[in-house]
């Protein structure tokens, strides 16, 4: 009975500990904003301020073009899911990225 307390014990202990080690090591995330270079830079600077005041893990990276393979001619829009794609390329481990743009994007519905 003395052994199957102790077992308790020592597991409660390890098992109590386990999430305070396993905090200390994560990593938080990091949001990068990326904006495209139809958005003015006031507009960048409003959304990393409001975002500012909630998470502390903010970065602005480089205005980059929209890419040419995500415009949609006949609908004069770009393609949120070719986007995503490309941006989902661009996007380290541990990094959100969150684009803005001022151009229309278009998805398609129950896809």
């Amino acid at each position: 009975m003395k052994y199957y307390s102790a077992l308790l014990l020592v597991l409660l202990f390890v098992f109590s500990c386990a999430d305070t080690i396993q905090e200390k090591y994560v990593q938080p995330i990091t949001i990068d904003i990326q904006p495209f270079s139809d958005i003015s830079k006031e507009k960048v600077d409003f959304v990393y301020r409001e975002l500012s005041k909630i998470y502390p893990n903010i970065t602005i990276k480089k205005s980059i073009d929209l890419p040419a393979m995500a415009y949609y001619k006949e609908r004069n829009r770009y393609r949120a899911d070719s986007l995503i794609k490309f941006l989902r390329n661009q996007t380290k481990e541990g990094h959100l990225i969150i684009a803005l743009t001022s151009k229309d994007i278009s998805w398609t519905k129950g896809k």
